[in-house]
């Protein structure tokens, strides 16, 4: 950050965190390309495919978990994977109002800026999916994939000086 005058900064930062995976009931991936993920699994989908592997391609075809407006297509093993993603690399600029370290004890700072992420992408099965086209590009969900392309980021950051 650039100190403008006492309280105003000017910075453009390139924030980046390696992923991990935490397991649990929550499944947190920071630093990822994937925004969220939708899994799922049929028994009966597996059962059938096990039974009848003749007929895969027909049942895998005819065959589909409804997703709202959207089908979602099972694979072979009768799970559901789907996932909207962007760019790894995704620069941030931001204004702050406020010091990082205070002149008492406790300071305070203000931060609005964005992170341009790119346009997202819409994957299933680890292949790429025009989502216009799986729901004629009418719904809510398809123009926010199509329109955004920053992520907005507001901050307030409470700070303390020991010493």
């Amino acid at each position: 950050m650039q100190p403008i005058t006492n309280y105003l900064e000017l910075g453009f930062d390139v924030n980046i965190m390696p992923g991990f995976k935490a397991k649990g009931d929550v499944n947190v991936n920071f630093g990822s390309e994937k925004l969220a993920t939708l899994t799922g699994h049929s028994d009966a989908v597996q059962e059938a495919i096990s039974t009848y592997p003749q007929y895969k391609d027909l049942i895998l075809n005819s065959i589909s978990a409804e997703l709202d407006k959207y089908n979602v297509k099972f694979d072979e093993s009768g799970d559901v994977n789907g996932d909207v993603r962007v760019k790894k690399f995704r620069p941030y600029a931001g204004l702050g109002f406020g010091r990082l370290i205070p002149k008492k004890r406790v300071g305070f700072r203000f931060e609005l800026g964005c992170q341009f992420m790119g346009k997202m992408k819409v994957y299933q099965n680890d292949t790429e999916v025009n989502i216009n086209e799986m729901s004629k590009g009418k719904d809510d969900l398809s123009k926010i994939i199509d329109k955004l392309t920053v992520y907005p980021v507001l901050k307030f950051t409470l700070t303390g000086r020991i010493l």
